[in-house]
């Protein structure tokens, strides 16, 4: 069996420390898995609210989990299977966002 690790060199000494330590502190429980599920009920509760705004743009939480949730079904649409490896290639903040919980909602 393989298995990947990335690789620390680049990193100075200290941060390497505290990136090894990272996934070795204690869990604590969510009621949410899965962070699109968190957002999507927020957006539930508050569609209106101004999620993200960035250099005079705005979107609310109810867009923002409606884009997602249209570009992960065509995503879906297209073939990309859940745990696939997605590349965005995305310029402006409030579009990626939208990619990342299109992503997140395909299961990748």
């Amino acid at each position: 069996m393989e298995t990947r690790t990335c690789s620390t060199s680049s990193t100075p000494g200290v941060d390497q420390s505290k990136f090894i330590r990272f996934g070795q502190g204690v869990t604590v429980e969510t009621p949410h898995k899965l962070v699109h599920d968190a957002f999507s009920k927020t957006a539930g509760r508050n569609p209106l609210a101004v999620a993200i705004e960035h250099d005079g743009d705005q979107i609310t939480y109810g867009e923002l989990d409606l884009k997602s949730t249209n570009l992960s079904r065509k995503l879906l649409s297209l073939g990309l299977c859940p745990r696939d490896r997605v590349i965005l290639l995305v310029q402006r903040l409030i579009p990626i966002i939208v990619a990342i919980f299109a992503v997140l909602k395909s299961g990748c």
